[in-house]
């Protein structure tokens, strides 16, 4: 379901924004929300955001290397890519204000909204590719938000992965990789975050290895657990 039809959606923000709404019409915009597919939700303390997944997109290679960390057999067996943003809901209520032309100023009329914009901002997202049992997490992060500390950051974080890995899981993967460091994190702590994640190092990326309840491909090995 997309994230603008979903009525728990819209119930949660009319009743974590009622003081702002007060029942006033209001518009949720955001990046391509026409195709933005209603993943999960990320809550930790006041943080809420809504993961959504864009259109899934066919996906098949000839280049034997095209992840020079799969074997040939795995870069020609991945068919699907999907990229996905995590947005957080930010409202902007717009309020009726009377104009003195004569003093050049203006006061708030009234504190009731006369509708309200309740945009959609990007605040993480991740792009992976999948097939024959195998995934690529190629990258998930969150942007900097100031309001967050360290340990909310971690938090957070994980869940967002949570929310990827147990994507790629319904759909029969069960060997995850991915790269051992992240432009956005300082090394230490992405790769003690890696390991807390249970990801092992196998040559230069990371591997997590699953096993999963749910249907895979005949020729993947799901039996594995780390």
């Amino acid at each position: 379901m997309l994230l603008k039809d979903s009525a728990e959606f819209h119930a949660e923000l009319l009743t974590r924004y009622a003081e702002l709404l007060r029942g006033a019409p209001y518009e949720v915009v955001g990046p391509f929300l026409d195709q933005a597919e209603l993943i999960g939700r990320l809550q930790h303390a006041d943080f809420l955001a809504y993961l959504v997944g864009y259109t899934i997109e066919p996906f098949q290679t000839r280049d034997p290397q095209h992840f020079l960390f799969l074997t040939p057999q795995e870069n020609q067996a991945l068919s699907a890519y999907r990229s996905f943003k995590l947005l957080r809901p930010w409202p902007q209520p717009v309020l009726r204000i009377g104009w003195n032309p004569q003093r050049g100023q203006g006061r708030v009329l009234s504190d009731e909204p006369v509708r309200t914009t309740i945009q959609m901002q990007q605040v993480g997202e991740a792009q992976i590719w999948w097939g024959g049992g195998v995934g690529v997490l190629w990258e998930a992060f969150l942007a900097k938000i100031p309001e967050t500390g360290i340990g909310q950051e971690r938090t957070l974080l994980h869940g967002l992965w949570d929310l990827i890995e147990a994507f790629l899981l319904s759909r029969g993967v069960c060997r995850i990789f991915t790269l051992p460091h992240d432009p956005a994190y300082e090394a230490d702590f992405y790769r003690a975050f890696l390991a807390e994640r249970g990801y092992r190092q196998e040559g230069k990326v990371m591997v997590k290895v699953r096993s999963v309840q749910v249907a895979s491909p005949p020729e993947s090995d799901c039996t594995k657990d780390d």
